[in-house]
């Protein structure tokens, strides 16, 4: 008797349980895909053209600075050959320019650090606003349920990397657009 009860206690059981066991089946897998930003930024075409230009205006940017620094140091050491010869009034007036030109230098090179910065932003804000919209539509046709960037991941497999993909795309998307645009 006591056999019988157990035995149908546990028919029960697994007969009350089969329909969570059968949802449990059918439910929708959760599928992960991850992305390199950075990556995407450095290696796409449209990310190269962008660090070119960047590098540029950066370089020109150095120059500049390097031109006007090269004026301060002849300024500065023509005070010092003429620090003896001349007399303390027009000393004082050469100090003076000499100052305000380093006060210019100072904020030429604050400014032009500030450009950099915001030019380099906008670069990749660029790319990464078109970036998304390549990573939604890679999400949508492949049915992810979520792409994180690989930022702050401590650990993923090297299979749920969807960024070479993303590249491809997007480099593709770039050439059919310069290809679709009228020449000039």
């Amino acid at each position: 008797m006591k056999r019988f009860l157990i035995v149908g206690t546990v028919s029960c059981l697994i007969f009350l349980s089969l329909p969570i066991i059968l949802r449990a089946q059918q439910a929708p897998t959760l599928k992960i895909g991850s992305i390199d930003p950075e990556k995407v930024i450095m290696q796409s075409e449209k990310g190269k053209e962008a660090q070119k230009i960047f590098n540029d205006l950066k370089e020109k940017m150095k120059k500049d600075l390097a031109a006007r620094q090269n004026e301060l140091t002849k300024l500065k050491e023509a005070l010092e050959r003429q620090a003896t010869a001349v007399t303390p009034e027009a000393r004082a007036e050469r100090e003076r320019q000499y100052q305000a030109k380093l006060r210019d230098y100072q904020r030429a090179e604050t400014d032009i650090k500030t450009e950099v910065s915001q030019k380099g932003a906008e670069f990749q804000d660029a790319i990464l606003k078109d970036m998304i919209d390549i990573i939604r539509q890679v999400g949508e046709t492949e049915k992810f349920s979520i792409i994180v960037p690989i930022d702050h991941v401590m650990y993923m497999s090297s299979s749920i990397d969807i960024t070479d993909k993303v590249i491809s795309i997007y480099n593709d998307r770039v050439k059919k657009k310069a290809t679709a645009a009228p020449q000039k």
